[in-house]
């Protein structure tokens, strides 16, 4: 019996820390621009609206802050942010280290910042790229509206999609 009751307690320690994983608070990473992150869920939001330029001090082939900053999180995460350079590719390894985690009691907010963050993504994004990444965005809004139909984040993200929708309108008609 002592074993069953070891294995119970590893799960729910395992589920603590899945919960706690994206709003823990770490050593803080500060880029050029004065941003500070302090957690991976200010990091999943505000990456996709860092500039490249400043993204390019942190984030090169000799430097990489963010995998360095990311050891706090998980060493798995850091490991692959390491071998990636491109923006796009650790916001998207980001995303996939959060949705990691069903358990936890931030799914819902970890999925609202992955939509914010396809938003951010798209307005920051070189203008022939613009359309594709604005329709991703309203996907990903209307993913997490289906999952999520009582959500608080609800009406901000309705008004996300309105500016969406105005921007692929305006992007289908050039």
């Amino acid at each position: 019996m002592e074993k069953e009751e070891l294995k119970k307690k590893k799960i729910e320690e395992k589920k603590v820390e899945a919960e706690n994983i994206s709003t823990k608070i770490l050593k803080p990473l500060t880029f050029d621009n004065g941003i500070m992150i302090s957690s991976l869920k200010e990091l999943a939001e505000t990456l996709p609206g860092i500039e490249l330029a400043v993204f390019k001090i942190h984030v090169n082939s000799k430097r990489h802050d963010i995998a360095k900053w990311a050891e706090q999180v998980s060493p798995e995460l850091s490991k692959k942010i390491l071998a990636e350079i491109e923006k796009s590719k650790i916001v998207e390894i980001l995303n996939n280290f959060i949705k990691d985690y069903p358990a936890s009691n931030y799914k819902e907010d970890a999925n609202y910042y992955l939509c914010l963050s396809h938003y951010y993504y798209a307005i920051n994004s070189v203008k022939n790229k613009q359309l594709t990444r604005f329709q991703q965005a309203m996907d990903a809004i209307n993913n997490f509206m289906s999952l999520y139909p009582n959500s608080q984040y609800i009406n901000k993200l309705n008004d996300i999609k309105a500016e969406i929708q105005k921007q692929i309108n305006l992007k289908q008609n050039i």
